[in-house]
Order: structure tokens, then sequence, then C-alpha cells
């Protein structure tokens, strides 16, 4: 995809509220609580500063869940209070989580103009 992101977790926060999501801050790590969402990634590639989503909500989820790297994940909202979740993750528990995760980047993401402009020259003629 050709832009990026740079999201301020009180950004994050207006988000989630206006859409009735709730979030679980990580615990065990201050990125997730200081740092912005840079990335967006597939759940088992995104890094800490990446949000990423989990449709699942079954022992796949808590696999998924327990193996990704991810800063941020949208996971369903059956999982909200889950004892098994990773504390070193934020979740955002929504009903629909790749929906919401479309609708955060469509809000968010920044696009590349000047790539765009490179890569789309027209010819005069």
């Amino acid at each position: 995809m050709i832009g990026s992101l740079n999201v301020k977790i009180h950004d994050l926060l207006s988000f989630c509220n206006e859409h009735s999501f709730t979030v679980r801050f990580a615990k065990e790590t201050p990125y997730a609580v200081s740092n912005n969402i840079t990335g967006v990634e597939p759940i088992d590639k995104a890094s800490q500063s990446d949000i990423s989503f989990c449709r699942f909500d079954d022992e796949r989820a808590l696999k998924w869940i327990e193996k990704s790297e991810a800063g941020f994940l949208f996971i369903p909202s059956s999982l909200v209070d889950e004892k098994k979740i990773k504390s070193t993750t934020t979740y955002i528990c929504a009903p629909y989580p790749r929906l919401a995760l479309l609708k955060f980047i469509d809000l968010f993401w920044e696009e590349d103009a000047e790539t765009i402009q490179q890569q789309f020259d027209i010819h005069p003629r």
C-alpha cells in the first residue's frame, strides 16, 4: 500500500469511543500506551508499533493472539474478559474485528500524494 499511519493513542481512543469499542490496554509494556501506531500488518507479521486483527473467537484466536507480536489488536467482543490473552498487547474489542480495522484504516491512512503522482504520471499525448 502507498501511504502511512501515524496514529496517536488519544486518536485511537476517540475512534473507539465513537464506535463503542472496548479497549484493554497493555499492562506490561509502555510502548502500547506511549507511542503511535505506525503500521498495519497481518497478525503473524505485526510488531509492537503495528495494528492488526483476529476474527476468531475460539481456541484458534487464543493461539493466534499468543503468537502475535502486535502492539494493538482488534479482537471479537466475546474475548473482552478472556483471561488467557496477553498483557503485552492493547486490545480493541469489536463485534466485527476485520470491519473495525477497515474503518480504522479508512479514517487514519494517509496517502503519499507524491508517490501516487509518480506511479500514475500521464503522458501529455
